[in-house]
């Protein structure tokens, strides 16, 4: 395509000429030679150089700006600005073709430079832009000359009036013999500037002489084509075999307007096969669309599902909340389930998809009995609260679900190219390094925040997505523009499913399948456009210009006396008719299932097999997640160091008045008559005051590491994401962050404590202490509720260092026959570490021994406090991760 200005009704002249060298390549791009201050300087110092910017942008002057392929040219130019006849000084100075490149810099073509362009990261490059080759289309160009040259002259292009479009100029399209013996015209000056072009001859010659039926871009086009005869029937339509030929490539080829998932609903645009190799009117979408069909290894993209007597009953209910439920949803289909409060919509949400117990009832997905809980890596559940993480921006929150999700074979720049193709599908590029924000402090919209939540799911590419109330919370516009996407999506071939409370008209209209659901019963389970027919034949009355969903949900409420005057209106009545008349027939209507063939089977749990990054990738990409979301809130971890320092220097201080001096033992001969005083509670009182301290300092902290993401895991669980490499990630970016505060408390502690203990044993009794701490603080952040964890863990914390041996000793615990429980604390260990490391220095001149027997610690066994410590802290870390895995099973599934 390119750009030549717009044609006016009454004058036939096109007012912005080309000012310069230009062609059409072979990639429909315009190629300009344009000026560049880059690489070359004149005989006037000047900084002039001439490339080749091609680019598919039609709204922007081909000879200014930065964007676009760039091509540097094969010889230096002589001149540039060339008068549009004298292009022959050009002709022998074509792009040099073995580099692409972009423009990039401050101000791009004043200040830039060319970078080559990568294709395996196409950063800072449109998507259309990537299809520039540069490669000149000699008779693409000669058409594009001629068209100019002749408007120079005022001469028309036309040779036949009938392809004459009002307020345009056409170049001549010809009849069937004249296609037969010259092929396609390479295009026509459009009423809104545009030389639409396409190597059409290979394209329609090769559908022209299949056996297939039309499909795709014909079967669109052919649409359009019958729209436009009869609005317009000043074009004349060329047709062999009833097939439109000409204007077809014509009609599908004029740009759209409309980006990403919303050019699929389009009313041109019907989806099919060949999406994935036919040219569609949005880049973004087919790039999307290449994305999932590589994906699944399959260009059939939605799952089919089929249930029959679906039923819930809790283990201590008398009545089951769901029963009987039987039905049906299309793939490709978006399909809504509605219901008044306490339908069993969510019920029905949580026994379809395996995540409830205690259920009856079979399922089928595409024709095959199975659970459909064995396909949630290619399933996409989206929960009624968008749970995202607040710190991260639009584009990492849905980066790290395709990195997990998609196969292990993809390459990052793949999976990167994926995502921005996404976002830019979901209408989030312009947000996408914008930080989502939490519902308290938001940083984008409502509605943008609910496409992330959706969009961490399509970055997974999956076959069927079902969303629990995805309009809740959302005003009337954002919930319309939701709405718009998740049917642009079901075009595409996904399988929508949502749960719908309330829709206006304009959405209620845009649904294929509705089930409605009262007191956890069917009520009715099909087309949209049977609805209303449905219920008209039970003698309910829709009003003329009324909302027909809102009639729906008054009916299903048990609230249509208003719409039926006579007979009965009430729930129970609704079920036995449904039961009675549709049930059996359910099944059985055409295009209810979807079986697929043995070998269609196999790919697909191919597919399912190969989807998910591997474990100890998923481990590193949680770890990275989570330092991420610590540098992001780094005022908290100034404050935690901060508090690490505080603490030390009080403590230290507390201590200063010592120095150093904190243990006296008996001495040996010959230094008995110096004294017989002895003090040895001194050391374990230190160890006490050192390990509360770290209690204090270390609880809150290590409840926040899972606490207050107990929401995401759960998503990401049910996601099929690993939870154990979950875990350890989440585990392994916190050591930073134990070390730098055992390190800022031990600094000002031993700075004004002076006691015996050197600085590194120190050090490394306070770091596994810190260690245990926040394993033990885990713990309680798993039995515990996120606003009572940190107050629990500080008590935690407390009792486990008071329970250090200094009083009671350790020798009194152990005559009491429960020398276990202080064994099972950390604080002995570090008491016992701490004494040791004080008292063997003086072992020359006091009795130490006898220090150990009244104490109860054992001498002389630091390494093995050092690792008691470990080992309890690793085993609070094990009975988190139980936790984690045991606590809510249901909503991990």
């Amino acid at each position: 395509m390119a750009g030549l200005g717009f044609m006016n009704e009454q004058q036939q002249t096109i007012e912005a000429l080309p000012k310069g060298p230009d062609y059409i390549d072979s990639g429909t791009c315009r190629c300009s030679l344009q000026a560049t201050n880059v690489q070359q300087q004149d005989n006037n110092n000047a900084l002039v150089s001439e490339a080749w910017r091609c680019t598919l942008n039609q709204t922007a002057n081909p000879y200014v700006g930065a964007s676009g392929m760039w091509f540097v040219p094969t010889n230096t130019p002589d001149s540039l600005g060339l008068d549009f006849a004298q292009n022959e000084s050009w002709a022998g100075n074509p792009p040099s073709l073995q580099t692409p490149y972009i423009l990039q810099g401050p101000d791009n073509r004043f200040n830039g430079s060319l970078v080559p362009y990568n294709s395996e990261s196409p950063s800072g490059l449109d998507s259309d832009d990537q299809k520039c080759t540069g490669q000149n289309d000699t008779d693409a160009s000669t058409l594009y000359y001629e068209g100019v040259q002749k408007q120079l002259q005022k001469n028309s292009l036309l040779l036949r009036d009938t392809c004459l479009l009002k307020g345009s100029v056409a170049v001549p399209l010809g009849n069937v013999s004249y296609f037969e013996k010259n092929g396609c015209p390479l295009g026509f000056l459009s009423m809104v500037g545009i030389l639409v072009f396409l190597k059409f001859r290979q394209w329609i010659s090769k559908r022209r002489h299949s056996s297939k039926p039309a499909k795709g871009l014909l079967r669109r086009t052919g649409t359009f084509m019958e729209m436009t005869k009869r609005n317009n029937q000043a074009y004349e339509f060329l047709e062999e075999n009833g097939h439109p030929i000409a204007e077809a490539r014509i009609s599908s080829l004029q740009r759209s307007n409309t980006v990403g998932f919303m050019a699929a609903i389009e009313p041109d645009f019907l989806y099919d096969e060949a999406l994935a190799n036919d040219d569609k009117p949005s880049p973004e979408l087919q790039m999307f669309v290449q994305s999932l069909s590589r994906c699944m290894d399959t260009t059939k993209f939605g799952l089919s599902f089929e249930f029959e007597n679906l039923e819930f009953k809790p283990r201590k209910a008398v009545q089951p909340i769901l029963s009987q439920v039987t039905g049906r949803i299309p793939y490709g289909s978006f399909c809504a389930v509605m219901g008044g409060s306490g339908a069993g919509k969510s019920t029905f949400f949580n026994v379809l998809m395996g995540k409830q117990s205690h259920t009856g009832g079979t399922t089928k997905v595409n024709g095959m009995p199975s659970k459909i809980s064995k396909y949630k890596k290619i399933i996409g559940y989206v929960p009624q609260d968008d749970i995202v993480l607040p710190e991260l921006t639009v584009r990492e929150n849905i980066l790290h679900s395709a990195r997990i999700r998609l196969p292990a074979s993809w390459k990052p720049s793949e999976i990167e190219r994926h995502v921005d193709v996404l976002l830019a599908c979901l209408q989030l590029a312009h947000v996408k390094d914008s930080l989502v924000g939490s519902p308290a402090a938001p940083v984008i919209s409502g509605g943008q925040r609910k496409r992330v939540s959706i969009g961490m799911e399509l970055a997974a590419a999956p076959m069927a997505l079902f969303l629990d109330e995805p309009t809740s919370g959302l005003d009337a516009t954002s919930a319309s523009s939701v709405m718009s996407l998740l049917k642009a999506l079901s075009r595409i071939g996904i399988t929508i499913v949502a749960i719908i409370h309330q829709p206006r008209q304009e959405i209620y209209e845009s649904l294929d399948e509705i089930i409605l659901l009262g007191q956890g019963r069917m009520l009715f389970q099909g087309n949209r456009e049977d609805v209303q027919t449905y219920f008209e034949q039970l003698s309910f009355m829709f009003p003329e210009h009324g909302n027909p969903a809102d009639v729906v949900m008054d009916i299903i409420a048990g609230q249509g006396h208003a719409y039926k005057r006579v007979g009965e209106t009430g729930l129970p009545a609704l079920i036995e008719n449904w039961r009675n008349c549709h049930e059996a027939n359910l099944l059985r209507r055409p295009g209810s299932t979807a079986t697929l063939t043995q070998k269609e089977m196999s790919t697909l749990r191919k597919s399912i097999r190969h989807r998910g990054a591997y474990w100890y990738g998923q481990i590193y990409y949680c770890y990275a997640r989570s330092i991420l979301q610590q540098w992001r809130l780094k005022h908290n971890f100034f404050f935690e160091m901060g508090t690490a320092s505080l603490a030390g220097f009080l403590g230290g201080l507390t201590e200063n008045s010592n120095h150093g001096n904190i243990f006296t033992g008996n001495f040996y001969e010959p230094y008995l008559t110096l004294g017989s005083a002895t003090n040895y509670q001194s050391v374990p009182q230190m160890s006490l005051l050192i390990g509360l301290s770290i209690g204090l300092i270390a609880a809150s902290p290590g409840v926040k590491v899972f606490g207050e993401e107990k929401l995401v895991y759960r998503r990401e669980a049910a996601a099929g994401h690993n939870k154990f490499a979950y875990y350890i990630g989440k585990v392994f970016s916190v050591l930073p962050r134990i070390i730098l505060a055992a390190a800022h408390f031990t600094v000002f502690f031993m700075l004004l404590a002076t006691p015996i203990i050197a600085w590194w044993d120190s050090f490394f009794a306070n770091l596994l202490y810190f260690y245990t701490i926040y394993g033990l603080a885990s713990v309680v952040s798993m039995l515990f509720r996120r606003e009572d964890g940190p107050l629990l863990a500080v008590l935690a914390s407390l009792i486990v260092g008071f329970l250090n041996g200094m009083s009671p000793t350790l020798k009194q615990v152990f005559e009491w026959h429960a020398g276990w429980l202080w064994q099972a604390s950390p604080g002995t260990w570090l008491a016992e570490a701490y004494f040791t490391q004080n008292i063997t220095p003086l072992a020359y001149l006091f009795d130490i021994s006898n220090a150990s027997d009244e104490a109860g610690y054992t001498l002389n066994r630091y390494p093995f406090d050092m690792l008691m410590l470990f080992v309890l802290g690793t085993a609070y870390r094990m009975l988190a991760f139980l936790g984690l895995v045991g606590f809510n099973r249901s909503k991990q599934k």
